[in-house]
């Protein structure tokens, strides 16, 4: 890691950050005590992989609460400044211009994270909410875009597998 972060994090942060961005990846758990830098180290993770060149997409998913998703931006923004960040949401385009096909408004309304997926221009968050998380899922299949993280923040809320918040991760 490049000392110019890695010295905002703790040791016990900075281990689970190396564990959690070498692979294999898949299903990896983080469970601090409240207040332990939870955020941070899981931002960790997605920074060193880019900072590695560990990847080919420097785009993360983060599922989240809707309410999460401000703390997710702030954190983002003093650790990794240099990541864009998108919420998905929040930041849509919510009004359709008078006479504007259906097809163009969700065009314009998805471009920004639809191009973060496709053709990222470099390291991004997107912020999505358990209820909208099947829509980034929906469209990395039918793009063929294979995601290289996906951080799934307050797993417990989809720990019975046959709810539909479950369903939609």
């Amino acid at each position: 890691m490049t000392s110019q972060w890695h010295t905002k994090l703790r040791k016990y942060q900075l281990d689970a950050a190396l564990r959690m961005s070498k692979p294999p990846m898949r299903g990896q758990l983080l469970a601090f005590p409240p207040g332990y830098g939870k955020t941070w180290t899981a931002l960790a993770a997605p920074r060193q992989r880019f900072a590695t060149k560990a990847s080919d997409h420097p785009t993360t998913v983060v599922v989240t609460t809707a309410l999460a998703k401000a703390d997710w931006r702030r954190i983002t923004k003093q650790f990794w400044p240099e990541a864009e960040f998108y919420s998905l949401g929040k930041e849509m385009q919510k009004y359709q211009r008078k006479d504007e096909p259906d097809e163009d408004f969700e065009a314009r309304r998805d471009a920004p994270w639809h191009r973060m997926l496709k053709d990222p221009q470099g390291p991004g968050i997107i912020a999505t909410s358990f209820d909208s998380a099947h829509r980034i899922i929906d469209y990395c299949v039918a793009n063929d875009v294979l995601l290289d993280m996906t951080i799934i923040d307050e797993a417990h809320y989809i720990k019975y597998e046959g709810t539909l918040r479950a369903m939609s991760v």
